[in-house]
């Protein structure tokens, strides 16, 4: 079961309408598979998956990533089409064609916002995990690794949440 319609994602992550066959059908359900799954695990994911309207608390907080995701998905097919003629760009009447850096530039602030909402539901997850039973937080690879400009770096897990979320270091002689 998709958590989005394609309506929703155009509302979420697009300022202009744009036709709604762009988005196949399987792209959204993917997306929840890709980037949804792993943060919920699996027993939370199909837990919310099979019955969304009890967890309508983590409904600001899924959507606004699985848009983004399908955004950065999508992009290419807007702006450049295949067929039997070959690739062409795709221009409308009185518009200029974007370059490969606009396009980039675009699908990469479709991934940072998606990124962004992802630490967002991770915050919350962390601090509502009473309300969550089968959410288990060490099982979120965003607990273990942090990804930096795409390099994946091992958190240091000898401070505690807070202390990482306040940007305190700890030394060797200090005694908390």
């Amino acid at each position: 079961m998709d958590l989005l319609t394609k309506d929703e994602v155009l509302a979420f992550a697009f300022s202009r309408t744009i036709n709604l066959k762009k988005i196949p059908d399987s792209l959204i359900n993917s997306v929840q598979e890709k980037h949804i799954r792993p943060i919920l695990g699996d027993d939370f994911y199909e837990a919310v998956i099979a019955v969304p309207t009890s967890y309508t608390a983590l409904t600001p907080y899924l959507e606004p990533i699985i848009a983004y995701f399908v955004k950065y998905y999508i992009l290419p097919d807007i702006l450049i089409e295949m067929s039997d003629t070959g690739i062409n760009q795709i221009a409308g009447q009185n518009r200029q064609v974007a370059d490969s850096n606009a396009l980039e530039l675009m699908r990469q602030a479709a991934i940072e916002t998606a990124q962004i909402r992802i630490s967002t539901l991770n915050k919350y997850l962390y601090d509502n995990q009473t309300l969550y039973p089968l959410y288990y937080h060490t099982a979120n690879p965003s607990y273990s690794v942090e990804i930096v400009a795409g390099i994946i770096f091992e958190k240091d897990r000898s401070q505690s949440e807070w202390e990482l979320s306040q940007g305190l270091r700890r030394s060797g002689n200090d005694d908390y």
